[in-house]
């Protein structure tokens, strides 16, 4: 009758000492942010570069003669990226993956509802204030050379009006080397103090 004490005092230990009854999970990942579609998201990506974009989402850059380029000013000038600092930044991922918020992935393929992305910037911007005490004071927008006007436009308008912030947009510096760009989207709501 001592072997099943045991056992059970075993047991007890257990709990007391990793804190986990049962209900633990096992992997140790974080749940998304509330409202995320549960369908897509995935435990936070750490990217320290956009190497890691290319690898992970299979993103190409739009070149600064592009389409995409109508989303700013032509006058705009263009700032070297620092690839190293893309982990402490805001940043959004629109492709022909879904959408990315934040190291997170919250929208799958296909066609974008109005107002989709801002309901997950929301989350995403409450969850940033949560983890780091500090609400963001700019966001990178980084669109696939996929994605298409309508959806670029939509996904500019709803990142501006997610907060005041300024909001800048990633390029391809030239088609031959590897760097890449930032200019500012016009219509800024935040000026810098």
């Amino acid at each position: 009758m001592i072997w099943p004490m045991r056992l059970h005092l075993h047991s007890i230990l257990f709990v007391l000492l990793t804190g986990c009854g049962g209900s633990c999970n096992p992997q140790g990942s974080i749940p998304p942010p509330p409202g995320t579609d549960a369908k897509v998201a995935q435990s936070a990506r750490h990217l320290t570069g956009t190497a890691d974009l290319t690898t992970a989402y299979q993103w190409h850059p739009p070149a600064r003669e592009s389409e995409l380029a109508t989303l700013v000013q032509a006058t705009a000038p263009a700032q070297p990226f620092a690839p190293a600092e893309l982990n402490k930044r805001f940043w959004l991922l629109v492709g022909p993956h879904g959408v990315t918020v934040a190291e997170r992935d919250v929208l799958g393929p296909g066609p974008i509802e109005k107002g989709a992305i801002r309901a997950q910037l929301t989350s995403a911007i409450e969850d940033w204030n949560h983890r780091s005490g500090v609400s963001p004071r700019s966001a990178l927008l980084i669109l696939d050379q996929a994605v298409d006007l309508a959806t670029a436009r939509m996904a500019v308008a709803e990142l501006q009006s997610a907060q005041p912030w300024d909001v800048t947009m990633l390029f391809a510096a030239d088609t031959q080397t590897d760097a890449l760009v930032e200019v500012a989207l016009p219509g800024l709501n935040a000026a810098r103090p």
